[in-house]
């Protein structure tokens, strides 16, 4: 009998050692933090000229195996295209637009990344055929995290400006017609 005994107490302290609570360790720091940025809205707006205009690119009499490539630099400096020869056998002409002039207003002090395809694609009107502009911008990605970076220097008006451009490449076997075509440049708070 002795025997049964012992195998009673051993259950019965095993049942209170499950049943007896765990205290927690006393915490040193419980204090949670919390915070807020607050900024005006991002305006992005296109001030004047909207459009990349390459002008008119005459094409050679027959195929010459060569391309035109006309530029528009993306500058405050207006203008800056090719008239005249824009390429070996090439005729460029009629008015060639200035640089896409944007600006952006928001809150002092922010940055924002400025997000800018690195082409965009125009399609012949009213056809399938299509050229492609490779987009350039006066711009800097500074801080190497894949966006352009606009460090805004004021509290809303005047904002700060920023200029798009870009190249087009034309070559002699180019379908003749008006070629037009978007793209989107976007803004966000870093």
């Amino acid at each position: 009998m002795t025997n049964f005994k012992k195998i009673a107490v051993m259950g019965t302290a095993a049942v209170a050692l499950v049943a007896t609570p765990a205290f927690a360790a006393p915490v040193s720091n419980s204090n949670g933090k919390a915070k807020a940025r607050v900024v005006k809205p991002l305006t992005l707006t296109i001030v004047g000229n909207d459009t990349l205009d390459f002008g008119t690119i005459v094409l050679p009499a027959g195929a010459t195996g060569t391309n035109a490539v006309v530029s528009i630099e993306a500058s405050s400096a207006g203008t800056v295209g090719t008239a005249g020869a824009c390429g070996t056998d090439f005729v460029c002409s009629g008015a060639v637009a200035a640089a896409i002039n944007y600006n952006i207003t928001g809150t002092q002090g922010q940055e924002v990344d400025v997000t800018l395809p690195p082409s965009a694609t125009i399609t012949l009107v009213g056809g399938t055929d299509t050229l492609t502009v490779n987009l350039t911008t006066d711009l800097s990605d500074s801080d190497s995290d894949g966006f352009y970076d606009v460090a805004l220097s004021n509290s809303g008006a005047p904002g700060d400006d920023f200029y798009v451009g870009g190249s087009l490449t034309v070559a002699d076997t180019t379908v003749e017609g008006d070629y037009e075509g978007t793209f989107t440049v976007t803004a966000d708070y870093q």
